[in-house]
């Protein structure tokens, strides 16, 4: 257990140095890139994600008008048998 802290401690280590070179070497850069990439794709997701509520929103109130439908015929079914 106490090896696998190590090799943790020690991998997080040389990830911040690292970052630290990269910040200091190319001013950046490389990270608003990549910020850059992550909002396009963030966008995207978000774009199908409204597509999907939309199309749920639509399935469900198809659910919702198939059910009153269901509800109006059987409830006067019912009501004639009683």
């Amino acid at each position: 257990m106490i090896r696998f802290f190590w090799r943790f401690a020690c991998l997080a280590l040389i990830t911040l140095l690292a970052f630290v070179a990269l910040s200091l070497l190319s001013g950046g850069e490389k990270f608003r890139w990549f910020g850059r990439e992550v909002e396009r794709g963030s966008e995207k997701v978000g774009e199908s994600a409204d597509k999907l509520k939309g199309k749920s929103d639509e399935i469900l109130k198809g659910i919702q008008k198939t059910k009153k439908k269901i509800e109006d015929l059987t409830g006067k079914k019912r009501e004639e048998s009683r």
